[in-house]
């Protein structure tokens, strides 16, 4: 949790401590307090206020949820939280002091659970109030993220991110999703069923349109909180966070990515494995299937041989480490 999220928390605390059970916040309101704007998602879209029981956000920490968000009127409800459901941020004890906290982010793209004839386009997501009305229309095919993108990559995805968390824990495993339409999400973030690709879009449209999001300030900010971070998304994907994507010492991002991003974007911290190089493992799935393949791979072999191959990992600028450990998954069947 940056610094500017740490004076709501302790804004929200004394609102606990005052004994104070609801309280409604103007945008406006929250921008002073934390001193800096707030991401274009938490403008524009809801499910940025969503409460995560993985990953507890400020105001949870604080002894809140949020119950309701107007984007309309620019106000959220923070409604205050029984004292034995209060989250309390991931603390990491004696056994687990050197596991890294991982953060995995997947394209939201390709098959989806449900469908609708009037699913979402693009032009719903441009106006909020519009995309509440719709979702509204929507609403029996709402679903959680990690229910609603159902392709085999991210089924692989999925699969390798339990399996860290079974060797690791829950609270050192966060996935996050990439979603054309609403952007950076949880897992749990209750989204429509839509259209959207970033495919369609040019390299100028490409950058307006995750500008609308706020893809490039939600994903820094989000990075900062981790010392490990995965990214198993397109070129399109990549673009949008408008690199390059510097990481803080201590940390390390590896990238499945093609030859161009390696070429023009590799440094210090940064590993990339171009998709050429990859490929070679597509025998056992396709291609559009093959980085969440290879993910789910390097945590098998991660969770059996442990935090010594984390710590391999964050050192390794080669992307040798990785490589190696999908090789010794496929060898072992």
């Amino acid at each position: 949790m940056t610094v500017k999220y740490e004076r709501l928390v302790l804004y929200l605390d004394r609102l606990r401590a005052e004994g104070v059970q609801e309280v409604e916040m103007s945008f406006s309101e929250l921008e002073g307090i934390l001193g800096a704007p707030l991401p274009a998602a938490a403008r524009n879209f809801r499910p940025w206020w969503s409460n995560s029981s993985q990953s507890p956000k400020p105001w949870q920490i604080a002894g809140f949820r949020s119950r309701a968000v107007h984007l309309g009127r620019k106000t959220v409800i923070f409604h205050r939280l029984p004292p034995g459901e209060m989250a309390q941020p991931a603390v990491r004890g004696p056994a687990d002091a050197q596991a890294p906290r991982m953060l995995v982010i997947a394209s939201g793209t390709g098959r989806m659970a449900v469908h609708h004839p009037r699913e979402l386009h693009k032009d719903d997501f441009l106006d909020p109030e519009r995309l509440r009305e719709r979702e509204a229309e929507l609403g029996a095919f709402l679903r959680p993220a990690a229910e609603l993108y159902c392709c085999d990559q991210f089924r692989f995805t999925r699969n390798g991110v339990e399996t860290l968390r079974s060797a690791f824990g829950r609270d050192h495993v966060d996935l996050r999703i990439m979603s054309p339409g609403y952007g950076l999400i949880g897992e749990q973030d209750v989204i429509a069923p839509h259209s959207v690709s970033l495919t369609d879009f040019d390299r100028a449209e490409l950058h307006r349109w995750a500008d609308h999001l706020g893809l490039p300030t939600a994903v820094r900010e989000l990075l900062a909180g981790y010392d490990l971070a995965i990214f198993l998304v397109g070129q399109c994907c990549l673009d949008a966070m408008r690199p390059p994507l510097a990481p803080n010492p201590g940390q390390r991002f590896v990238m499945l990515a093609t030859e161009h991003y390696r070429r023009h974007y590799a440094a210090p911290g940064v590993t990339v494995l171009p998709t050429g190089r990859l490929a070679q493992a597509s025998c056992e799935v396709g291609s559009i299937a093959l980085k969440g393949y290879l993910f789910a791979r390097f945590a098998q072999v991660a969770a059996r041989e442990g935090i010594g191959l984390l710590q391999r990992l964050m050192a390794d600028d080669s992307g040798e480490v990785f490589w190696q450990a999908v090789q010794r998954a496929r060898a072992a069947g």
